[in-house]
């Protein structure tokens, strides 16, 4: 896991450019820092590299890694490393490092740019061929890496981080306040839903997307992964079987470390199905970090402590508390280029460092299988209207009202048939998206909408989450919070076969017996204590924005109503009123800590000579 940057044009004559940016790089990459300078088709070409040492972590496999015309700088993991190089060697290919980084330049020397589709794993990365001049640029397939970029005065600049290409260019980035109102009234289902970012003109290169450039005005991008959902008959065991399989697989490949890896728990079905896993099938000696709240809605300390002594394993534990709250989201939204989207992810970012303070370099969370198993309390609702017809539909009923319909609280879920008599309605994703476009000084019309990749309205509403609407934002948070802190991140449930799999798989099977993510929850069976593994109640890392920000203190008064550029955008009285208001409803809960968050974000802006337009 490391940081990239680079440009392709006029050359940087300032080294201390090349300096600052490399010192800004030291979080993603602490172990080792360096530069290549070439020459592209005429124009200037600097590559820039930090490392965390993860793989091979000998002085050997360092970067730019260099070979016969072509050079290397990566950020990720390439999990199927070791099957790719003995596949390399039969074909003739000579290694002297034990690296992935090493493998994706025979890869490529290999297969050319179709490379990236033998590749399992989660990368970004910047590859300069210098036989055929031209930088190839590729992201891994759902986006867990990522690349942002921008072209000023005719040069090309990219980095894993805003900050990279801002200290690069020394220019300043201008905040895109369409997009900071997008957040603050759509939440963050819609931060992903366009290609605008929250600066002007700052473009990320999009998941499983290739891009390759003779020279910045001669750029292009090819689309070279997509997800499809056709369903193939099978049974119930067959897909059980067949998803214990490519899961157990899965793991397998992301336990693949030269450092030690730790464990991200919560009390849901996710993390610990992949704890339980890694200890009982793979023999993996556990150290797991859990957030604790002392909101009852929130708090998983029983299903944990289950695991735990399940388990035997080393545990901490991370409390949730008001103190430095508002210090610490400080430091997390400027180290993020961006406002923090959701409060779970402020959560997530104690985790990180915990986990980095016990030693750690690599963390396994469980991202992605609420959009691969069907783990939100509408898939129930979009599934029920996808089996209205079937003969056993009124038990499926019942089976809902007994189950998961005590757990809802959101009005708009509480009714079961909801989609089966209003397929079309999405009014519970942008809850009182006009309540909250009331605030602003001028609003901001965009109602929700959502891409149509199939017909069957489930299996369209799991992947615009998996593509747009909240697989993104949470990598996008889990990346910058462990590179903050030096830890890498790893993903299980986003192996593409597991994925690919999981959509052939019949809309029956996601709901079994009453049971979201059965096939999930029987890969746990024997494995996993029931009490845990059919838990019907959603958990995972959350708090309540009352856990966090102390309204009653008058210095949290005080800055939340100081003067400040955000008040530009939104309606001081708004946020007054606000203070008194009862924030149980997780859409006010949401919006107030959005709020809280991008004040950050402009306030830190506007200190660093950063500026809305």
């Amino acid at each position: 896991m490391c940081g990239i940057a680079g440009s392709i044009g006029r050359g940087i004559s300032d080294k201390g450019l090349i300096t600052k940016t490399l010192s800004l790089m030291k979080n993603r990459g602490p172990d080792y820092e360096g530069m290549y300078k070439g020459d592209l088709n005429g124009k200037k070409l600097l590559f820039l590299h930090s490392r965390l040492s993860i793989i091979d972590i000998d002085k050997r496999s360092n970067q730019p890694f260099i070979e016969n015309g072509h050079v290397l700088i990566f950020n990720g993991e390439i999990y199927n490393y070791i099957e790719l190089k003995n596949e390399l060697e039969m074909l003739g290919h000579v290694f002297r490092t034990n690296s992935d980084t090493e493998v994706i330049v025979k890869c490529y020397k290999q297969y050319g740019k179709k490379c990236v589709n033998r590749f399992e794993g989660m990368w970004a990365f910047a590859l300069f061929d210098n036989n055929k001049k031209e930088v190839f640029l590729s992201r891994d397939r759902f986006g867990e890496k990522p690349l942002f970029y921008k072209i000023i005065n005719n040069t090309f600049y990219f980095g894993s981080e805003p900050k990279f290409i801002s200290s690069l260019s020394n220019s300043k980035l201008n905040i895109n306040s369409n997009h900071l109102k997008r957040y603050l009234v759509n939440g963050f289902r819609s931060i992903f839903k366009t290609e605008e970012t929250f600066y002007e003109d700052l473009y990320e290169l999009q998941p499983a997307m290739n891009m390759i450039i003779k020279t910045p005005d001669n750029i292009s991008k090819k689309k070279y992964w997509r997800l499809k959902y056709s369903p193939v008959s099978m049974s119930l065991s067959d897909a059980e079987e067949q998803t214990n399989e490519y899961l157990l697989n899965s793991l397998k490949l992301r336990l693949r470390s030269d450092v030690p890896v730790a464990f991200c728990l919560s009390g849901g079905v996710d993390s610990t199905t992949l704890a339980v896993i890694a200890a009982k099938i793979y023999g993996q000696k556990l150290h797991a970090f859990s957030v604790i709240d002392n909101d009852k809605r929130y708090d998983e300390r029983q299903n944990i402590n289950t695991v735990v002594d399940e388990l035997g394993c080393e545990h901490h534990n991370i409390y949730t508390t008001t103190d430095g709250f508002l210090e610490r989201m400080k430091s997390i939204v400027d180290y993020h280029d961006a406002p923090v989207p959701t409060i779970s992810y402020y959560v997530h970012n104690f985790l990180s460092e915990s986990i980095k303070e016990a030693g750690y370099s690599v963390a396994i969370s469980g991202t992605g299988a609420d959009e691969v198993f069907t783990g939100y309390y509408d898939h129930y609702a979009f599934w029920l209207a996808y089996m209205s017809n079937h003969n056993d539909f009124e038990k499926m009923l019942a089976m809902w009202q007994e189950g998961y319909g005590k757990y809802i609280n959101n009005p708009l879920l509480k009714e079961p048939l909801n989609f089966v008599h209003n397929p079309l309605s999405r009014e519970h994703l942008y809850q009182n998206r006009d309540l909250f476009n009331g605030f602003l000084k001028t609003s901001f019309d965009e109602c929700f909408d959502e891409e149509v990749y199939t017909t069957d309205i489930l299996r369209n509403r799991m992947m615009n989450e998996l593509t747009h609407e909240v697989v993104p934002v949470i990598l996008r948070a889990d990346d910058s919070n462990s590179m903050m802190w030096s830890v890498e991140n790893r993903s299980p449930y986003l192996d593409s076969s597991l994925v690919e799999f999981l959509y052939t798989v019949p809309n029956e099977h996601l709901i079994v017996n009453g049971y979201q993510k059965w096939l999930l929850r029987a890969s746990g069976k024997n494995l996993l204590p029931d009490s845990v593994r059919l838990d019907k109640q959603k958990r995972g890392f959350n708090t309540s924005i009352d856990s966090l920000l102390d309204r009653n203190d008058p210095d949290v008064r005080d800055w939340l109503m100081e003067d400040s550029s955000i008040f530009d955008l939104v309606n001081k009285s708004s946020i007054e009123n606000m203070l008194t208001k009862d924030l149980t409803d997780n859409s006010f809960s949401k919006f107030m800590f959005g709020f809280v968050s991008a004040k950050i974000f402009v306030d830190n802006n506007v200190n660093n000579s950063k500026f809305i337009n």
